[in-house]
């Protein structure tokens, strides 16, 4: 196909993205005004509405300089592509695990994940067409294969479009993601159209007018559908949790979480109010809150005989619809600049949920009733955020963010029933992954490695903000941060990698240099030599024979022969009475020096001190020749000398007798405790009040090397240490389930109800 063939169809390509610009912006300017209005009705002083009206009318003023600089970005894509400029500059996240998030700016990563977010949902969603399209331009390119951002019409490409748009507004990243949101919605909505009529195009023109999404390519679209967020209309799939995809959620999971739920609203009804917190719980496996006297269920659900009274007049009963909207007005007079704070206060005690249910009442007036149906409802999520406060496993500073989702949640109770009964609900899957990631990368005082504190608030200040009356929106969130979790992940992984290969090195050095002392030991036993030789041998040349054995191994002629000049070394310092003796050592005298001399030389050994301790070894050979003996270094010295080279060395040896039973059957468990299991130390060496992790285990030395959320070696500790810091309560193993944090919470629930019906 000739040039001016291909100019034209790309010119005809570039009129139908142009007309598709103007059409999408006459869709999203609307749009984000009115998101821009809402928020200014929820701002909470003065200066956040007039901010924000003031951008709405500079968008307004802006409009046609947005329109044109976007429609410049377009034009300039189909300019590169025709040029073979186009492409290449986009990578793929999977490649990018070795990023280390801290060194990222916050307002670059919001931004970054936002563009990613775009681009995979409009990839995944129009999976078809777009890889038709590709195939075509692929045609008009010369047969080459397009990279991932190498068409003028994808995704990406409005994507960067966007980017420059909005950098003529200069907006915050709160903003700026936000507008991402909207043109993201507005784009999936009608991009669709744009590649239909462009690939028809091709077609007529008759590029590639058989072209079929074969077998291999459904496959590729499966495999992308297993990775990328759900979308909106899309057939649900289980989102990761938190950073790992997983399967859609199967029908018998679907099943069990049904019937876990109805048997809780069968026993809610079955009680005239909810269990009171003195009704002690069927704890077992399921950890209970901390404080039983906190949250009292049944501030809606109470018997009917403490139902409001208005004569024999009919009680007015609330739809949800109402509920909902009252819970609108509640939620947007809740601080959600509260959560930026350094340390953020809980908002899930007793006094706020009463809070809550008053406001609630207030909205509803006093002539309305809300169902029982309802309060149960009220009730159980209210029950559900309680149980996130006695989790053991959650960080408080954690809790205290994820607390001030409790209205929001409420909110999605009523509007979408299925929060219960479904697993893979988005907005339940948003809440186990920001409780996952925060036991798995937060401290308790709020500090993490990659940022992943700050951005488990940044997600909550969003949830509260901009969620109305749209669930959907969920998925965004969902999405959002599991993207930011599996980068976490990606690194963190990297991070244990790194040092457990540095721990195994270490140990294995051990091991080594506990070989090389008994062999030196060995071959000293029962010779009483002077201290320069002791010295010589146990230091120096140890270190020689250690790098030795770890550089050629133990069948290695170096190995045997660093071996044989310890033996050389003790005979020529031996008082020789034989003539033959005297000659052979006379013999070997300048070559055994030359030796040494070359192995210290080996380590790079400090050359002064080098040559001390061959003249000193020169001495007490010529002493030898004259049938004498160097002075012996003293006995307790020597022992010293010797105890010295073994610190730190000798792996812990205890006999079972000597351990009490307790401490016996701890360390059998931590034997067989899994690498991942999370230990919380009241002290462990100079770090406090910290979570550590299993990350490998010396069978040998029977030694545990403990990292922190980021994969770092904080301590390698013997088995026997960590088990009498256990028996002593100073430490505490967290169990884990494995099981979500919502299933969790569920399972506790219908625990505490079954114990209070059984205590009734």
């Amino acid at each position: 196909m000739d040039t001016g063939t291909n100019s034209k169809h790309l010119a005809e390509l570039q009129k139908l993205a142009l007309a598709f610009s103007d059409r999408l912006h006459e869709q999203f300017f609307p749009a984000v005004e009115s998101r821009l209005l809402e928020m200014a009705d929820m701002a909470r002083n003065n200066e956040q509405q007039w901010n924000l009206l003031q951008l709405t009318r500079e968008l307004k003023r802006q409009r046609p300089n947005l329109q044109a600089c976007f429609r410049q970005s377009l034009a300039e894509g189909f300019r590169q592509f025709q040029h073979g400029e186009l492409g290449g500059k986009a990578k793929p996240l999977e490649d990018d695990s070795s990023t280390d998030l801290a060194l990222v700016a916050d307002d670059e990563l919001e931004q970054n994940l936002a563009e990613n977010s775009l681009s995979r949902r409009a990839e995944t969603r129009f999976a078809e067409p777009l890889f038709a399209l590709n195939q075509r331009l692929a045609v008009l390119q010369g047969g080459r294969k397009l990279p991932d951002d190498g068409s003028p019409l994808g995704p990406y490409r409005f994507a960067e479009a966007l980017h420059e748009e909005l950098a003529i507004l200069q907006l915050d990243t709160r903003l700026k993601v936000l507008f991402y949101r909207v043109f993201e919605q507005t784009l999936l909505e009608s991009l669709g159209q744009l590649y239909q009529a462009a690939n028809e195009y091709l077609v007529k023109a008759g590029i590639l007018p058989n072209l079929r999404y074969g077998v291999g390519m459904a496959a590729k679209r499966a495999q992308a559908a297993a990775v990328a967020p759900p979308v909106a209309g899309d057939k649900p799939v289980t989102p990761a949790a938190p950073v790992a995809a997983k399967p859609a959620a199967d029908e018998a999971s679907v099943v069990a979480q049904q019937q876990l739920y109805s048997e809780i609203r069968e026993l809610q009804r079955r009680a005239s109010a909810p269990p009171p917190p003195s009704a002690a719980p069927a704890r077992g496996d399921v950890p209970g809150p901390a404080n039983d006297s906190g949250y009292q269920p049944g501030y809606f659900s109470q018997p009917a005989h403490h139902q409001p009274s208005h004569g024999n007049a009919a009680v007015a009963l609330c739809s949800q619809g109402e509920v909902v909207m009252a819970l609108s007005s509640v939620q947007h007079a809740q601080h959600a600049e509260v959560i930026e704070q350094q340390n953020v206060p809980p908002a899930m005690t007793v006094e706020q949920y009463q809070s809550v249910t008053h406001q609630l009442r207030e909205q509803l007036g006093v002539d309305k009733h809300i169902g029982d149906d309802d309060s149960r409802v009220i009730d159980l999520v209210g029950m559900l955020f309680e149980y996130m406060l006695g989790d053991r496993q959650l960080p408080d500073s954690v809790k205290a963010v994820l607390s001030y989702l409790h209205t929001p949640y409420l909110k999605v109770a009523f509007m979408d029933g299925s929060l219960f009964e479904k697993p893979d609900h988005p907005a339940r899957q948003l809440l186990n992954c920001l409780a996952e990631a925060g036991t798995r990368w937060v401290n308790s005082d709020g500090d993490s490695q990659f940022k992943v504190f700050p951005k488990i608030k940044s997600v909550v200040r969003r949830v509260l903000t901009e969620f109305s009356n749209d669930t959907a929106i969920f998925e965004e969130f969902l999405a959002e941060m599991q993207e930011f979790n599996q980068k976490v992940e990606n690194s963190t992984a990297l991070m244990e990698r790194r040092s457990r290969e540095k721990a195994e090195g270490e140990e294995r050095l051990r091991e080594v240099k506990r070989r090389v002392l008994r062999e030196v030991r060995k071959r000293m036993q029962g010779h009483e030599l002077p201290s320069a030789i002791i010295v010589l041998l146990l230091h120096p040349w140890s270190d020689y024979l250690t790098f030795t054995l770890l550089r050629h191994g133990e069948d290695s002629s170096g190995w045997q022969e660093a071996l044989d000049t310890i033996d050389d070394v003790i005979w020529s310092i031996q008082p020789k009475q034989d003539t033959n003796e005297r000659n052979r050592l006379m013999l070997i005298q300048e070559q055994l020096q030359a030796r040494v001399q070359g192995g210290l030389e080996t380590i790079a050994f400090d050359q002064a001190k080098s040559n001390k301790l061959v003249a000193a070894l020169n001495k007490a050979q010529m002493l030898a020749l004259q049938n004498l003996v160097a002075e012996p270094m003293a006995a307790d010295k020597r022992a010293e000398l010797e105890a010295e080279a073994g610190a730190d060395l000798e792996p812990e040896t205890f006999e079972p007798s000597q351990l009490t039973a307790a401490e016996n059957d701890m360390l059998e468990q931590l034997k067989h405790v899994e690498f991942g299991t999370w230990i919380e130390f009241d002290q462990l060496d100079q770090h406090r009040n910290l979570r550590a992790r299993i990350a490998w285990f010396n069978s040998t030395t029977s030694r545990y090397m403990l990292v922190d959320r980021s994969g770092k070696q904080v301590a390698m500790k013997s088995g026997l240490d960590i088990a009498r810091m256990i028996l002593a309560s100073q430490a505490r193993m967290l169990a884990h389930t494995g099981k979500p944090f919502f299933e969790r919470a569920l399972e506790n629930i219908l625990a505490r109800f079954k114990a209070a019906l059984a205590h009734a």
